[in-house]
């Protein structure tokens, strides 16, 4: 019976502890998940500060051209690239700059002329005569610049390349030939610079130099708007197409005449040519404009659109560009030294067993999510660890203390059930020994009386 007593207490004892222990994990669970959840929430906060921030400055950027627009959103590192839209919303750089009142001007006298001897009499001096009369006796810059490059193609046919040069860096050097346009609405004088290039062919060659930093120049400098897009992006390429011959030629004259030593050729640079081709392709393959938020283009990976608050400009950005931003605004803000967090993408799972839920990244980044993941050890077994060690010593205390008790109570009642048997053997006996004697006496008083 006194063993049924104890163990009842401490089996009740130990049913408590167990469920103390649990309610405790979930309460330290609870706690630090609500403390790591305000983390992530502090952190969609600042990312989503950052997008309206962003894109605010892209819309502050100074109006002027749309080309200008364009330069200083890529330049300022603002975006990847950029597409400057009009009030309709229609793009308007990059795209084929459209010129008010330009077109081919009628052909002068004397113009048929010069063709038939160019391709069906092959005179090619005369024709070229015949061209350079006409270029001295117009004003107008388009015709004027088109037959000084009929004049050299005529004698570059004719084997007078030196001649051909000749008409050609008059062409460049001509102030007023400076914004001429030929029949497809193009400029003149960058390509005329181009080709000049490839007929001096030498880039140490003063001229050479003289014309490349020029067509450069003016290929950087993003004011000019008569340059369409699409005339700027090919003068690009093919000057570093250019530029990489002459530096290949280059290191193999000097690797032949310095056994090996690689040179450092003098790069030509065009910090937004990338931009560049990647808002041509932009417009080329997507064909509809983002609504809301930072969406994937679709059409092409790995590249993501957002239009600005005020709908003036389309913003894009390649998505490793954006991961990294994020994971350098994430590294700021959330400095947590067991945990790190993750930033999952559209479309990607993770194997996660994190307690703490995702939450969304951003309101500008739709279908971006935010999730925690721990570098060391369970924070919330940590966490529970020191409680459940409390709590179990006090159940081992208190079972250590009924068990205690229970001896100490067996053994006062061992000792009393020892003297209770002890009196009644004294009683028992006192009792045997009087009753002999007093039989007698009673034998005895009983035969008196008779």
């Amino acid at each position: 019976m006194l063993i049924v007593v104890a163990v009842i207490p401490a089996a009740c004892v130990l049913w408590f502890m167990g469920k103390a222990v649990q309610n405790e994990h979930l309460a330290v669970q609870e706690r630090l998940t609500g403390v790591y959840t305000n983390h992530l929430a502090s952190v969609q906060r600042r990312i989503d500060e950052f997008w309206k921030k962003r894109l605010k400055a892209i819309d502050s950027v100074p109006g002027g051209s749309p080309a200008t627009r364009f330069a200083e959103i890529t330049h300022a590192g603002l975006a990847d690239s950029a597409i400057v839209l009009d009030p309709d919303g229609t793009s308007f750089y990059p795209a084929p700059t459209i010129l008010l009142g330009a077109g081919t001007p009628p052909e002068p006298e004397g113009w048929r002329h010069a063709m038939e001897l160019e391709f069906q009499e092959q005179d090619f001096t005369g024709a070229a005569e015949t061209y350079e009369k006409i270029a001295s006796e117009t004003a107008e810059p388009g015709l004027k610049a088109r037959a000084l490059v009929a004049q050299a193609n005529s004698l570059l046919k004719a084997d007078e390349k030196d001649s051909a040069i000749s008409v050609l860096t008059k062409l460049v050097n001509d102030n007023s030939l400076t914004n001429a346009t030929g029949s497809q609405e193009t400029l003149i004088l960058p390509n005329v610079q181009l080709r000049l290039l490839k007929l001096l062919g030498d880039s140490g060659d003063a001229r050479f130099q003289e014309t490349i930093e020029k067509l450069v120049r003016r290929l950087n400098d993003y004011s000019d708007a008569l340059l369409s897009a699409s005339q700027r992006r090919f003068l690009m390429e093919q000057i570093l197409e250019l530029e990489r011959a002459h530096s290949d030629a280059y290191q193999a004259e000097t690797e032949e005449r310095f056994c090996g030593v690689e040179p450092i050729p003098v790069t030509v640079l065009f910090p937004m040519l990338e931009a560049e081709h990647l808002a041509a392709e932009y417009l080329e393959t997507v064909d509809s404009q983002p609504e809301d938020g930072l969406q994937s283009t679709g059409e092409l990976s790995d590249l993501w659109h957002v239009k600005t608050p005020n709908g003036s400009v389309v913003a894009l950005f390649k998505e490793e560009k954006i991961r990294m931003e994020m994971l350098e605004l994430m590294a700021r803000e959330f400095s947590l030294a067991d945990a790190t967090i993750e930033l999952i993408l559209p479309g990607e799972t993770r194997d996660r067993r994190s307690p703490v839920p995702t939450l969304p990244a951003s309101e500008m980044l739709p279908g971006w999510s935010l999730a925690l993941a721990f570098t060391g050890p369970d924070p919330f077994s940590a966490a529970s660890r020191h409680q459940t060690l409390v709590y179990r010593w006090t159940g081992a205390l208190v079972i250590g203390t009924i068990a205690l008790l229970a001896f100490v109570l067996a053994c006062y009642l061992t000792a009393q059930m020892r003297l209770t048997q002890m009196k009644n053997e004294l009683v028992s006996t006192v009792s045997h020994e009087l009753k002999t004697p007093l039989a007698s006496m009673r034998a005895l008083v009983d035969t008196l009386l008779v």
